[in-house]
């Protein structure tokens, strides 16, 4: 998701194939989660969608952004998070902050991959209802998108904030210590 959200209209063939895999990924999910009776080709499928979304082609060409992933660290080193479980709690507010710059990619996204028909919605609308999606989405995988709902509180968040005080996140550079603090507060 960092790989498609942060730019807009500079190579359709990088969208189109996000878009392809989140729709896929979506579809699978359920069939990929533990369960009684192991979907093989669903977990193929799973596995194939991992290794084309971490073998960098669907981030030639387009601006990326990973600070997500950089405030989701520092949720692993202070209260031991797994790293799919801190991106499940940070991208919805992160995200939220940067609807300004995103709306029109979000907008994208809720249309094309979730499906949403744009009719009678503004870019900001649906921007909020992507993001709304995608954090029901983790929910429905099991996991808890919240620090609170996960055994966290914000004892750390004055050790966090102030690591991005001069390493600023995003593309925009519109991210730095005050706004993570807010998204750190807004996860919890």
């Amino acid at each position: 998701m960092e790989q498609y959200s942060c730019h807009y209209d500079m190579n359709p063939v990088v969208d189109e194939t996000c878009e392809g895999m989140l729709r896929n990924l979506v579809r699978y999910s359920d069939k990929i989660i533990e369960c009684e009776h192991p979907d093989y080709q669903a977990r193929a499928i799973y596995f194939n969608l991992a290794t084309e979304a971490l073998n960098h082609t669907i981030g030639k060409g387009v601006v990326e952004c990973w600070g997500t992933h950089m405030i989701g660290h520092e949720l692993t080193v202070f209260y031991g998070y797994d790293h799919g479980l801190t991106l499940a709690i940070i991208l919805p507010r992160f995200l939220k902050k940067l609807i300004p710059q995103r709306k029109k990619k979000l907008a994208q996204m809720a249309e094309r991959v979730w499906m949403v028909p744009r009719e009678g919605k503004t870019d900001e609308e649906l921007a909020m209802i992507c993001i709304d999606k995608c954090e029901k989405w983790f929910q429905s995988l099991g996991l808890k998108t919240h620090i609170s709902e996960n055994g966290g509180d914000d004892s750390h968040f004055a050790e966090i904030a102030p690591r991005f005080k001069t390493f600023i996140l995003g593309p925009e550079k519109l991210i730095g210590e005050p706004e993570v603090l807010e998204i750190l507060k807004g996860s919890l």
